[in-house]
This record gives C-alpha cells, structure tokens and sequence, in this order.
C-alpha cells in the first residue's frame, strides 16, 4: 500500500493506494549508494563512499487500471502542493511529484524522495 498526502489540510489532498492497484513492476523498494569511483595513475582506483541516502531515491509508480477520482485526486497534488507525504512499507518520506501521465487505462507515477518524514 501507497498514501499520498498533502503537507497541509486539505480534504481531497490525501490518496490511498492498495497494493492490489498497483503494478507489481512498479519500481518502489530501491535504493544506491552516494559512491563515485575514479582511476589513479597507478591502475588503480580511488572510491568514495559517502552513505545511503532516501533523497537519491525515485519510486516509480504504475497503476495498471486507476478510477477517474484516483487520477483527479494524484493530480490534484501534483498540480497543488510543492511537496507531499508518501508512505510505503519502507516508512514515511516527504517527496515531489516529478510527473504522472495517463495512457491506454494506465497512470505512471513518479516521485522524488527528498528526506524521511
């Protein structure tokens, strides 16, 4: 399950998604390193390993066969609010829309994790 939510009140600024509406190739549970890897002069490499970090996460959402108040409740957000709440099973983020878009019955939906919630 996915909620989306506004940052602020708003009666329809909340969505929740169940799992059984999304698509189970949609990219949710993912996640990199900050690691940068630079060859020496030696033949060698020198790395740089700075952490995990939600804010380079992306999830990509597809919802194979969304009702019309579920895209009108996404897109409300997307089109309102700056920043939203997102909650996965992984926990609570505070995330962008970057974009949804709908076609042939589908809505793909991706959101910027900048930090946890």
């Amino acid at each position: 399950m996915i909620t989306l939510g506004a940052t602020v009140f708003d009666l329809e600024g909340f969505v929740v998604i169940p799992d059984s509406e999304i698509d189970p190739n949609s990219d949710i549970e993912n996640g990199s390193r900050r690691v940068t890897r630079t060859a020496t002069l030696d033949g060698g490499a020198a790395v740089v390993d700075t952490g995990f970090s939600h804010s380079d996460r992306q999830l990509l959402v597809t919802l194979p066969n969304p009702t019309r108040s579920l895209f009108d409740a996404i897109a409300h957000l997307c089109q309102l609010y700056p920043e939203i709440t997102v909650t996965t099973i992984e926990g609570a983020f505070v995330a962008v829309i970057e974009d949804y878009r709908a076609a042939n019955s589908r809505v793909e939906l991706t959101l910027l994790l900048i930090r946890t919630a």
